[in-house]
């Protein structure tokens, strides 16, 4: 898969949680796109430039809005929704039924993959599910380690 450009549909099952983030400067997080925090502001999940960045991303959940940063970190914010929700499987390094129960990684800001790829991509959640249409995970604040 590829990073949304637009907002897709997103499938959540079981107890959620809403939080409120302020978003990044100039950042542009997308309704639907996985949401990632950097030094506490919120980002469109990404994978990291490197091992050392790809260690400060926090992915905290979901986002219920596209919210567009203003000049100022933490000049807009974003409602974040955390809890199990469902996501594409990376092609060439697929979360199987061997994962529940491990962590994941977040390969863009709609899909998960298995491995770190060498430490460049932040953890994602916990693998709860795999089926033919994507991967279930538990994302949100503290729930990945």
């Amino acid at each position: 898969m590829t990073a949304i450009t637009a907002p897709r549909k997103i499938i959540f099952r079981g107890s959620v949680v809403d939080h409120s983030f302020g978003v990044k400067a100039s950042a542009v997080v997308l309704q639907s796109a996985l949401v990632q925090l950097i030094a506490g502001y919120a980002i469109d999940g990404k994978t990291g430039a490197d091992s050392t960045e790809a260690g400060t991303l926090q992915t905290v959940g979901v986002a219920l809005e596209t919210v567009t940063g203003t000049a100022a970190d933490g000049g807009a914010v974003v409602t974040v929704r955390s809890g199990e929700a469902k996501f594409a499987n990376l092609t060439g390094d697929l979360v199987t039924v061997a994962e529940i129960g491990k962590v994941c990684y977040l390969a863009d800001n709609q899909t998960v993959a298995k491995t770190s790829n060498t430490n460049v991509r932040a953890i994602a959640g916990r693998v709860t599910g795999v089926d033919s249409d994507g991967v279930w995970v538990r994302v949100g604040v503290g729930l990945a380690a």
